[in-house]
């Protein structure tokens, strides 16, 4: 082990033992990759799900273990809601550090999800003090997470951190920038901030090594990692060094688990950029238990998405125990090339080896994170729909579409080529828009999952059966941190002051960005088997960042009276599926389903401040079918009453005048199924409006900005923009039911 991993972790790589002896091994999934289950393996006692319906207590987790079944003492085979976030940047990612989190680490990040105040990004130059000495901390944990930092710069971040022992400084003139690579001029400028770009007003030494997640061929940076071209004496293994950094944070991480009270899954980001605007193809991997790879596979030795899912399970494979899955994420920014099928110049690429990967490996994909909502997108032509009025949710390009009615041919999206992705080529070919890259249908996921129903035709199945997670993409260390009130940014230096909130002239991020979401589970036991297993079968749901509980169940003879029966869920599981799973048969009716929500508990913050959570508005169904001609299509049903509800919200108070429900619940039958077309069904969740969370900022910044000159410093577009939104309606979305006749 190098000195430098000695210095960061100390005693930690002496690995914790978990509590739980049964969580780290096992099978990789009880239902299998395909989600189908019948569903008579768990039942619950009532509507609200257990003790996991206020969402927010579970951070403080159970009371041991039953030391005969080794089942945690708070079991529950009905399963419970389970809140986290499977997305966290810490310090250890090169884009965190650079852009200002010089010190909250995966530790830190860990404590911050148990509850603990941590400092607020970015630093003082010592690298410790917060600016203004601001702290944050949640309003109530979370019951799990996953830090996520970046694996291909691992090693790179290590080196240009941490001095080798008993080097203190680098000595100016005396050499030691010939000798270690810590005094290195790369090292150096990586440590300090340098030019920064006027553009983008981000860190040259950010936009440097960023640069090279999207390079083809993918190759390290030389910099650093070529020891005939970095100039230093010390011996330099990029590869080694970067696997010591995942054995040390697979220590913390171990350190961090507390089976039964709170799960800290082993995990990393697989960073993969291609193109001039960096597509993102970028994955989460997560393990089930301690049982992990022995290095990252990054984009360095596989750069094609699925040449890393396959290196992961062939190294996967060779561990006793091992299983992981993969979590795409910002499909909404991916450009055409997360769900593509066929290119312009190599053919198929959805190959049935392919898509056999996808299917085994990514049950689940990112349905919300700070960089936009992928969920659904007005005026795209391919697989075009009637204009829904709950898409286009805080959509990180807020630009229109070139094919909608009025739009500015100098400031539209094109939709992209589906076979010429990541370019500036249109879909009809009839010219391009003035903006650079493009948007295809498919990256968002309701169209994702007409591409999935359409692939099955030709394959036998489903490539792209994928449940819903939301979470940060903090690169703060500070997970969880989703409250459209107290949103104070995700991205240190970035998006930290108040102007660069809501002025596209202080911060790329002004407007555009969101709080984030947050990733829910059905599992039994707050452990990571049970969480994982969850994760596997598709038992979860996204939120926008609300802590709503929400069940969701589709059956062939849902009994129509289950929204008053104290036993609902139990015989919902007896006689349906969950959310994630699949109805096949049916004899020729109707599929049914019971959707049921709570809205977020109300909650008293650490410092006393009481927060009332926001009542809900309506529950809808969204289907996605194909019908007998293999043509996709897709309907928005409100399945409970009074979806109009008038509730308003004053924005310039923030003052709501909600006339919601604390819980909503209907069995909806599907009017127009038709009995041997393919299916999908999923939820939308929607609460009441309140002020978005960049109003709030504007409300409490009122002496600070000023509309009446729009050339001015004092003009803050989100704040005096009428176009810029000032209220948001929060939600939740449950992973899919599919329905199988066949």
């Amino acid at each position: 082990m190098s000195t430098r991993l000695t210095l960061r972790v100390g005693l930690l790589l002496s690995l914790v033992t978990p509590g739980c002896g049964s969580e780290d091994t096992g099978a990789a999934a009880a239902d299998g990759a395909d989600g189908t289950t019948d569903g008579a393996d768990g039942a619950t006692d009532g509507a609200d799900g257990g003790d996991g319906g206020d969402g927010g207590d579970g951070g403080d987790g159970g009371d041991g273990t039953d030391p005969v079944t080794g089942e945690c003492d708070d079991f529950d085979p009905h399963r419970r809601a389970f809140f986290g976030d499977t997305h966290v940047h810490t310090s250890w990612s090169f884009d965190s550090y650079v852009l200002g989190n010089s010190a909250n680490d995966p530790a830190t990040a860990y404590r911050f999800a148990k509850g603990e105040a941590v400092p607020k990004p970015p630093f003082e130059d010592d690298g410790v003090t917060p600016v203004d000495g601001r702290m944050i901390q949640l309003r109530a944990p979370l019951d799990f997470i996953a830090v996520t930092d970046h694996s291909e710069f691992f090693a790179d971040t290590d080196y240009c951190l941490n001095p080798p022992a008993g080097l203190t400084e680098c000595a100016r003139g005396g050499g030691d920038s010939d000798r270690y690579i810590y005094c290195s001029q790369e090292c150096v400028l990586f440590r300090e901030t340098g030019l920064i770009d006027e553009v983008a007003g981000i860190d040259l030494a950010f936009m440097e090594w960023a640069t090279l997640l999207g390079n083809e061929p993918a190759e390290r940076n030389p910099s650093i990692c070529d020891e005939e071209l970095n100039g230093v004496e010390e011996e330099i293994d990029c590869v080694e060094h970067g696997a010591e950094v995942w054995r040390a944070a697979q220590a913390i991480t171990e350190d961090a688990n507390d089976p039964c009270g709170f799960t800290a899954l082993h995990g990393y980001e697989w960073s993969r950029a291609p193109g001039d605007d960096a597509a993102m193809l970028h994955r989460n991997i997560l393990f089930r238990g301690a049982e992990v790879v022995a290095a990252p596979v990054t984009i360095f030795e596989a750069s094609d998405p699925y040449d890393m899912l396959a290196a992961t399970r062939d190294a996967c494979e060779a561990v006793a125990d091992c299983a992981f899955l993969a979590i795409p994420h910002n499909s909404n920014l991916s450009y055409g090339l997360m769900f593509q099928v066929e290119d312009a110049d190599d053919g198929l690429l959805l190959t049935e080896e392919n898509a056999q990967l996808r299917a085994d490996y990514e049950p689940l994909v990112e349905m919300i994170q700070v960089k936009g909502a992928s969920e659904c997108r007005n005026g795209l032509e391919q697989y075009a729909a009637e204009t829904d009025e709950f898409c286009d949710f805080e959509v990180m390009i807020p630009l229109p579409m070139c094919t909608e009615p009025g739009a500015d041919p100098e400031t539209c999206i094109i939709e992209c080529d589906p076979t010429r992705p990541n370019t500036g080529v249109d879909a009809d070919s009839s010219g391009e828009g003035g903006v650079e890259g493009c948007t295809a249908s498919t990256d968002f996921l309701r169209n994702a999952m007409k591409e999935g129903l359409v692939q099955q035709e030709r394959l036998g199945f489903n490539p792209f059966k994928l449940g819903f997670v939301g979470s940060t993409d903090t690169h703060n260390g500070t997970p969880g941190a989703v409250d459209e009130e107290t949103y104070e940014g995700s991205h240190a230096s970035l998006d930290d002051e108040p102007a660069e909130h809501v002025d596209r002239d202080a911060s790329i991020f002004a407007n555009v960005e969101n709080p984030g979401g947050l990733a829910v589970v059905w599992a039994e036991e707050n452990t990571r088997a049970s969480i994982f297993d969850a994760m596997m079968r598709k038992e979860t749901y996204a939120t926008s960042g609300t802590r709503i509980t929400h069940r969701f169940f589709g059956g062939w003879d849902l009994p129509a009276g289950l929204c008053d029966d104290p036993d609902l869920v139990a015989k919902a599981y007896e006689a349906g599926v969950p959310m994630g799973g699949t109805l096949e048969g049916g004899g020729g009716g109707a599929p049914s389903f019971l959707v049921w929500a709570a809205k977020a508990a109300d909650l008293t913050d650490p410092d006393g401040n009481d927060w009332p959570g926001t009542p809900l508005q309506r529950i809808q169904i969204v289907k996605v079918w194909t019908d007998a001609g293999g043509e996709a299509h897709e309907a928005v049903f409100d399945v409970t009453d009074n979806p109009d509800n008038g509730a308003t919200v004053n924005p310039l108070t923030c003052e709501l005048s909600s006339a919601g429900a604390d819980e909503l619940c209907a069995v909806w039958t599907d009017p127009d199924f038709v009995g041997a077309e393919r299916a999908s069904y999923y939820t939308r969740v929607i609460e009441d409006p309140k002020c978005r969370w960049s109003q709030h900022v504007c409300n409490a910044n009122r002496d600070q900005w000023d509309c009446s000159d729009p050339e001015g410093d004092a003009y803050w577009e989100g704040c005096c923009d009428a176009d810029q939104p000032k209220i948001v309606q929060e939600r939740a979305w449950a992973s899919p039911i599919w329905v199988d006749p066949s």
